[in-house]
């Protein structure tokens, strides 16, 4: 990409269009299309309803699977201590 020298005023039908101190020309397209992550409020919810499978649907396959492989012996009781923590684990990977 070339840079557009904006100091020299330009000319257009009749209007003068000079440009302002500081103004850039050249538009970061990665801040002004890229949306925030939202953060998630209800993730226990979802933990205690869904086990490790919400993990897995947030991208976190590695603490969906071991959250599936602790619930068989511990009869789902590892899922409460999920719970308490999956809000931190899905935000944090954002």
């Amino acid at each position: 990409m070339t840079n557009i020298d904006m100091t020299k005023e330009r000319r257009i039908g009749s209007q003068e269009f000079a440009p302002k101190r500081g103004h850039r020309d050249v538009l970061n397209v990665n801040e002004t299309e890229q949306e925030q992550p939202k953060k998630v409020k209800y993730g226990w919810l979802w933990t205690l309803m869904f086990s490790g499978f919400y993990f897995m649907y947030k991208g976190h396959i590695g603490h969906g699977v071991l959250a599936l492989l602790l619930a068989i012996p511990t009869s789902g009781i590892s899922n409460v201590f999920y719970a308490l923590v999956a809000n931190g684990i899905v935000n944090a990977g954002r």
